[in-house]
C-alpha cells in the first residue's frame, strides 16, 4: 500500500528547501516552525512531529551522503586517483547505492514518487549510464594509447637490433612497419 504524502511532502519545493537550509544552518525544530508560521497559512502548516520526522529524514540522507563521500575519499587516498578508472567506477557504484536507498522506505517498501521525483530518478539513472559509458570509453582510449606506446617501443628496439646486425634500411623499415601494423614505405 502506498504511503500517503505528508503535509511537508505537499509543500512547494522552495519551502522544503528552506527547511533543509535552516536545519543545515543550525536552526531548531521550534525555530523552523516559527519561520513556517510566518510563511504558510494555518491550513498548510505541518505539525511539529511532522517537521521533526522530515528533519530526521533529511539528516539521515545527509549523513549517508557524508559517509559515502568519506568512503570515496579514503579509497582515493589509499589507491590514488587511479588512472585505470577505479575512482570513477567507485563513484558510479556509490551513486547507484544511494539512489537505491532513496527508492525504498524505512520499512522496506517501495517509495512513492511524484512526477518530479520520478523525473529526478530517471535523470539520475541516465546520468549513471552516461558516466559508465564515458568511463568505458576512457578506459578503451587508455588501452589504445598504451598499446601504441608498447608497439612503438618494440619497433624502436627491433630497429636498433636490426641496425646493429647490419640489416639494410629497407629490411629495418619493413620490420618496423610490421610491428606497428602499418604499410612499409
Amino acid at each position: 500500500m502506498a504511503r500517503r504524502p505528508s503535509r511537508i511532502d505537499q509543500l512547494p519545493e522552495s519551502v522544503r528547501g528552506l527547511i533543509g537550509q535552516l536545519r543545515r544552518n543550525g536552526a531548531t525544530i521550534d525555530s523552523i516552525i516559527a519561520k513556517l508560521k510566518e510563511m504558510l497559512p494555518e491550513a498548510e502548516m505541518p505539525s511539529r512531529s511532522g517537521v521533526g520526522r522530515y528533519v530526521q529524514q533529511f539528516e539521515a540522507i545527509a549523513e549517508e551522503m557524508r559517509r559515502q563521500r568519506t568512503v570515496a575519499e579514503a579509497l582515493v587516498e589509499r589507491f590514488g586517483d587511479a588512472a585505470d578508472g577505479r575512482t570513477a567506477r567507485l563513484n558510479i557504484a556509490l551513486a547507484q547505492g544511494l539512489l537505491t536507498r532513496l527508492m525504498f522506505t524505512e520499512d522496506g517498501g517501495v517509495a512513492t514518487l511524484d512526477a518530479e521525483e520520478a523525473m529526478f530518478v530517471c535523470r539520475s539513472v541516465q546520468s549513471l549510464v552516461s558516466a559508465s559509458k564515458s568511463d568505458a570509453d576512457r578506459e578503451l582510449k587508455l588501452r589504445e594509447d598504451q598499446d601504441k606506446r608498447t608497439k612503438s617501443a618494440a619497433a624502436t628496439a627491433a630497429e636498433s637490433v636490426a641496425k646493429e646486425h647490419g640489416l639494410s634500411a629497407a629490411t629495418v623499415a619493413a620490420i618496423r612497419a610490421k610491428i606497428l601494423g602499418v604499410k612499409a614505405a
